[in-house]
């Protein structure tokens, strides 16, 4: 890269494209060409040498973009053709900027970046109706908290996170009609749902992967504030026939068990028509989407049960709207409806659940046994159950937790010899 960044070829490919028509270069050769600009520029060490580089490189892409927004004709000629393939082109430039973005070189690229994204909430307004620069925008969005927001002090996160908030209400007010009736019969019409599902968890991962020092910024706007207000447009969007294809299910469930996993307390505070809602997809992915989404369903019944658990929150309208997944659960495991795979976390689910709901357990085993009408297999039953939470603490800790495992495991093999459950 030494070797490049002082080479003349690369300053006549610079600008070679500069002088390049709108719309000239191919989208991914344009995002390739400013992705290797920016990761050629990480071989220098030198802050006044790193900065004029970049400072060559970026800046008559910052003109480019200010003169576009600042033309008093642009709210009149944003729709025609030549206007549209300039700000595509700014676009994937962007893109290619953040896909290139490193470690030592992050700091720069994001101070050059901001200002523009806090720009882009506006750039989406007016292409609303423009699927292919809507969906730029949200990429550009998602690539940079993929490839940035890791590295990010708290301060330049929370520019990123107001920025992206801005632009998701932004999407959100623009098409709150449109996702019904045949609009969702086209799989492109809701490709930008699962850019938008990209953006959310790779915005979480913030809170995962942190590799910035801490610093005393106080935040006002958080990781979860922009998931959370996402998630509550996207959920009631999320049909049977949506969910139907693989990649879109996949993210939509990925994203419910990392904001469980990282925000239980959030998932509580959701509007109960919301969490109602959240519960059906739930549901819906314990049998409907095939094991890996059955399994992340599980996973996160488990962690909200355990949640529940910990914060003595049983009594609480929200910890009773799960109940329900107890006697399903032990319907499906019973009836051979899960997969074998999964009865491992099936039973440790199972056991939050009972340390929840330890009454209604009580109860669902009581009637099982009462409607056996052969009254051996009834005796059977109920030894088995017995055997079940035999010495268990129902106190949520992980060795009672695995010794439930192992007795759930002896259980199932013992009452699917005789059992029939309807």
């Amino acid at each position: 890269s030494l070797c490049i960044v002082k080479s003349k070829s690369l300053w006549n490919l610079i600008g070679l494209q500069e002088k390049l028509a709108p719309g000239r270069l191919p989208s991914n050769i344009r995002r390739d060409l400013f992705k290797s600009f920016v990761l050629a520029g990480v071989a220098l060490r030198d802050m006044q040498e790193l900065n004029g580089y970049f400072d060559q490189i970026l800046r008559p892409l910052q003109v480019r973009f200010d003169n576009l927004l600042s033309r008093e004709s642009f709210r009149v000629n944003y729709h025609k053709e030549e206007v549209q393939k300039e700000v595509i082109d700014v676009l994937e430039s962007f893109i290619g900027i953040a896909k290139g973005s490193h470690m030592s070189t992050v700091q720069i690229l994001f101070q050059f970046l901001a200002p523009m994204l806090a720009e882009l909430p506006k750039i989406l307004t007016f292409y609303s109706n423009y699927q292919v620069i809507v969906q730029l925008v949200l990429e550009l969005f998602g690539q940079c908290a993929k490839n940035m927001l890791c590295y990010l002090c708290q301060l330049d996160s929370k520019k990123l996170y107001e920025s992206t908030l801005a632009t998701v209400q932004a999407y959100a007010k623009c098409n709150s009609n449109r996702f019904s009736g045949e609009t969702l019969a086209e799989e492109n019409s809701f490709q930008d749902l699962a850019l938008i599902l990209d953006l959310l968890t790779f915005i979480l991962s913030k809170d995962c992967i942190d590799l910035c020092p801490n610093d005393e910024e106080v935040i006002t706007v958080t990781a979860s504030d922009v998931s959370l207000f996402g998630l509550n447009f996207i959920m009631p969007l999320m049909t049977v026939d949506l969910l139907k294809y693989p990649s879109l299910c996949s993210q939509y469930y990925r994203l419910l068990v990392l904001i469980n996993d990282i925000y239980p307390e959030k998932i509580c505070n959701l509007p109960q028509n919301l969490f109602q809602q959240l519960l059906s997809s739930i549901e819906l992915g314990l049998t409907q989407f095939g094991s890996d989404i059955a399994q992340a369903c599980l996973d996160f019944i488990q962690g909200m049960a355990s949640y529940f658990f910990r914060n003595s929150l049983q009594q609480t309208a929200i910890c009773q709207a799960m109940k329900p997944f107890l006697k399903l659960l032990l319907d499906l495991t019973l009836s051979h409806q899960i997969n074998s795979d999964l009865m491992s976390s099936a039973s440790t689910c199972i056991y939050a659940l009972i340390c929840c709901y330890e009454e209604e357990y009580r109860m669902l085993v009581e009637r099982l046994i009462k409607s056996q009408a052969d009254p051996l297999v009834a005796d059977r039953l109920a030894a088995a159950f017995h055997n079940l939470t035999l010495n268990v603490a129902l106190n949520g800790e992980r060795q009672p937790k695995l010794k439930f495992r192992d007795n759930f495991d002896k259980f199932i093999a013992n009452v699917q010899g005789f059992l029939l459950v309807k």
